[in-house]
């Protein structure tokens, strides 16, 4: 299922009458779109013998052997099948053909290759453009009487190339005064992504996505420098962020640096690689002798290439030796997420008698952001001088920084309930935050890992005068000996609603959490901590369900946070009690 959409606008501000000598302002945008659903699994049920591979085998199917009312011992078929199979056609249908189901070997020889279930592609792209200081005077929809300027094909969403400009300029359209000093202005945005939904077994789901959105605004003055001049694009600028799904798993678990506490041997390869990324974006030219450092002349150890290389590569646990070299940021490619998740055990005969419902998950989600990147005025304007303090390259973009989330949300999340009505969960995650700066060549690492559990027990149809009895004294009453009972009306302001009484709800939730914020510094063997606490927190609680009015709880919890820096200091809390609840909603 495709879908397509191309929208256009196009729009013309005419200039004022005491200066339309500077010309009116003409823009246009363009949006196109398009989204693409695949259902594969509908695709497979178009063939019978496909489908029956795709589809689970019954549980409740008869054994080979069994009898049923299929082939029963007479030989007589009864019931709704009887008009289907007779004891005359072999166990043929009307059609006279067997229908057998695929053998275990067939499922499983066929079924790995229908994992592909269902699949989305989005693409979006739009445009805008401003131009000012156009002169054509607009007759008909805002074109000139002949409709050649600025022509449909403005109109209906193109934009302006620096060709086209010239071309126009050529031909008049654009202003000679030389006070025109409004810019052009355009934007260009691209949003793409991609899921995949992939199914290996029953009740087993994978989703699999990847996307990447890139935003550029660029701006420049088009006009004539001098009277009688020539038109000249005059100070391009173009700025602009991205954000993509990542994958830096490769580099997760960190270790400990060569000097000391705190230290990060991942840091100390990013540091190490910046020598292979400088040889190889000077290869050809010589090593720089001033410093005697080991870096290529031009590329030294803080030139933005070499770092923004060597940063990518060493976190995403590429080689940094054969790896692409990126020059230009805006051609980062993304790298796929996931997610799974695990519904069916308790499905499994082994575990019927143990699970009501069992839930298992793990999801990666990762990112990376440059929160911008602009022109390098002094790369345009000569991309083979050098900056005359660090003898460094300019770069192609300026980029300030250099963002990279990364987190298990869980890495691990079970969530069961037992025949028992006793209910458990599970969850860890952990988080990862990079944060790397290029102007003072600084990292903020920040790592965080959760753990949670909980347990939780219902009983019902217990009193809370019975709980406090002795167990000769409810066998007693078991056999209608002692006290002669007395009817108890259990519906207090019960407004006739028939729901749970005397029911116990026990709660018992744990949690712990580490998180810390490191600072790496290039080429200064220090990593301050400069942030960080771990946290414990234990929260028992018990609601007793009286009737549908009444409600009692009684709770306790306490917490208590360590920090990891010295000018903060430790903090528990702890609080408890007992409420009452009583509810008037209908």
């Amino acid at each position: 299922d495709v879908r397509a959409q191309y929208q256009t606008n196009y729009n013309w501000a005419v200039a004022s009458l005491n200066t339309d000598s500077l010309g009116n302002v003409i823009g246009n945008s363009q949006n196109r779109q398009i989204n693409a659903d695949f259902s594969f699994d509908k695709l497979y049920a178009k063939s019978k013998f496909l489908k029956k591979i795709s589809t689970p085998t019954p549980q409740n199917a008869p054994a080979k052997g069994d009898k049923d009312m299929k082939n029963p011992p007479n030989g007589k078929a009864t019931g709704k099948d009887a008009d289907k199979i007779s004891p005359d056609d072999g166990g043929k249908g009307k059609d006279g053909k067997k229908d057998n189901e695929p053998s275990a070997a067939m499922r499983a020889l066929i079924r790995p290759l229908l994992l592909i279930q269902r699949a989305r592609i989005t693409y979006t792209e739009d445009f805008t453009s401003i131009i000012p200081g156009v002169r054509v005077q607009h007759k008909y929809l805002g074109q000139a009487a002949d409709f050649s300027r600025p022509g449909f094909d403005f109109a209906f969403g193109m934009q302006p190339t620096t060709t086209w400009l010239d071309k126009a300029a050529g031909n008049g359209w654009i202003t000679d005064n030389i006070f025109q000093n409004q810019q052009i202005q355009q934007t260009h945005k691209i949003d793409y992504s991609g899921k995949v939904n992939v199914i290996p077994f029953a009740d087993f789901n994978v989703e699999v996505d990847v996307n990447k959105t890139i935003t550029e605004s660029f701006s420049e003055n088009f006009k004539l420098d001098t009277f009688g001049g020539s038109f000249r694009h005059l100070n391009p600028m173009r700025i602009g962020t991205t954000t993509m799904s990542y994958l830096p798993i490769k580099t997760w678990r960190d270790s400990e640096g060569s000097y000391g506490p705190n230290s990060s041997s991942n840091f100390d390869n990013f540091a190490n690689t910046r020598a292979i990324l400088s040889s190889r974006l000077g290869q050809g030219l010589h090593e720089d002798t001033s410093t005697n450092s080991g870096f290529t002349d031009g590329f030294g150890r803080y030139q933005q290439d070499v770092l923004l290389n060597a940063f990518i590569m060493s976190y995403s646990g590429q080689d940094a030796s054969n790896s692409r070299i990126i020059k230009d940021v805006r051609s980062l490619l993304p790298a796929p997420n996931w997610r799974l998740t695990y519904n069916g055990l308790q499905k499994l005969k082994l575990f019927k008698k143990i699970f009501t419902s069992f839930s298992l998950t793990h999801a990666y989600k990762s990112t990376l952001t440059i929160n911008r990147f602009a022109t390098d005025l002094d790369f345009q304007n000569n991309p083979e001088q050098k900056d005359l303090n660090s003898k460094n390259f300019y770069s192609t973009f300026e980029v300030p920084d250099v963002l990279i989330s990364e987190q298990f949300n869980p890495l691990l999340g079970l969530d069961m309930r037992f025949v028992n009505d006793l209910s458990a969960r599970v969850n860890y995650k952990s988080s990862r935050n990079l944060a790397m700066s290029f102007n003072d060549y600084t990292l903020a690492a920040t790592t965080t890992e959760e753990l949670t559990l909980g347990f939780g027990y219902r009983i019902k149809n217990v009193k809370a005068k019975d709980l406090f009895k002795s167990k000769a004294q409810k066998e007693k009453e078991a056999k209608g000996e002692g006290k002669k009972k007395k009817p108890e009306n259990d519906n207090y302001f019960d407004f006739g609603k028939t729901i749970p009484k005397h029911e116990w709800n026990i709660q018992f939730d744990f949690s712990y959490r580490n998180d810390a914020t490191v600072n790496h510094i290039l080429d200064q063997r220090n990593s301050l901590a400069t942030r960080g606490m771990q946290t414990l927190r234990i929260a028992p609680s018990v609601d007793y369900v009286l009737n549908n009015r009444i409600t009692i709880r009684a709770f306790f919890d306490y917490s208590r946070t360590k920090p990891r820096v010295s000018n903060a200091f430790p903090v528990t809390n702890m609080k408890g009690g007992v409420t009452l609840r009583f509810s008037l909603a209908q």
